[in-house]
């Protein structure tokens, strides 16, 4: 049936949203180049390797995989990608100073992958964004490296970013790897207390969110971004580190007029606790709470 799960608990989140969306929207619209994705078409080109980048114009998006210590799981997303049904984007993997094979990896297995190694680790954010900066493609989509989409994942993506042009964010189902029928997330709402929850956390899909739908913003494991937002932006607040970067992003775009859409048949599969999980991430998921509703 109907999905009745809100976005925000109270309107204090809807007042405030109306209240800066002239005067932060004309701002913002100062730093971007007039993006009409809508009514622009996509070119569903069949399966492929990736093609070498001298051989192609720009392509509609790129999805950017950061990546630290991820080796062992690198073939499965990589591997996934070169399956997907959509061909007009393009692959970076950005390696945080990994210490184990990734970098000899994707030189070995996957030379058409864009492969961006940094010499020192400066976090995921930093990551994304550096990866991001390098993007030729007017859609940004970032892709954990522990994750598995399905063959349509990223058709759906750009399917709902097209057809949507007031959204500047679409997010994905995400699943987990080892119980697929259990959801992730279905997107970020924000409760009463200022704080964003993923929706449908820990439940059973049994297709109880599957319509298309304004939420108010989605997990950067697996989620596309309009360029030219992302780039008027700033992209993600690097002092975030890791978690919550993305509920701070959508803040922003929120602020500035744009809205997020959860997109249900772009569906992709999660290692929960591959690149995440432990106390480190505990004090970061913390700080950044409070950083977020301060």
């Amino acid at each position: 049936g109907q999905n009745r799960n809100p976005i925000v608990l109270d309107d204090t989140y809807s007042e405030l949203r109306e209240n800066n969306r002239v005067v932060m929207r004309h701002t913002i619209a100062l730093n971007i180049d007039n993006f009409r994705a809508a009514p622009e078409d996509f070119d569903p080109r069949p399966a492929r390797a990736f093609p070498p980048l001298q051989e192609v114009a720009a392509p509609f998006a790129t999805v950017v995989v950061p990546n630290y210590n991820g080796a062992r799981l690198l073939p499965v997303v990589l591997g996934a990608l070169r399956g997907q049904s959509f061909g007009d984007f393009e692959v970076i993997v950005v390696d945080d100073a990994s210490t184990d094979d990734s970098v000899a990896v994707i030189e070995r297995d996957y030379p058409d992958v864009r492969l961006i190694a940094n010499r020192r680790n400066g976090g995921f954010v930093q990551a994304c964004n550096t990866g991001a900066a390098a993007a030729r493609g007017k859609i940004i989509v970032l892709l954990n490296s522990d994750t598995e989409p399905e063959p349509d994942w990223l058709k759906e993506l750009v399917r709902a970013i097209v057809a949507n042009p007031q959204a500047a964010i679409v997010t994905s189902k995400m699943l987990l790897f080892d119980r697929r029928d259990t959801l992730h997330t279905t997107g970020d709402m924000l409760g009463a207390d200022g704080i964003p929850r993923n929706r449908g956390v820990w439940q059973v899909d049994r297709g109880q969110f599957d319509d298309w739908r304004e939420v108010f913003s989605g997990c950067g494991g697996a989620t596309a971004y309009r360029r030219d937002v992302w780039q008027a932006l700033g992209g993600f607040d690097e002092s975030f580190w890791m978690y919550l970067e993305d509920a701070d992003f959508g803040f922003r775009a929120q602020l500035a007029g744009y809205e997020a859409i959860f997109a249900p048949q772009a569906r992709v599969y999660h290692h929960l606790s591959a690149s995440g999980g432990d106390v480190l991430a505990s004090y970061y998921v913390g700080r950044n709470t409070l950083w977020l509703i301060a």
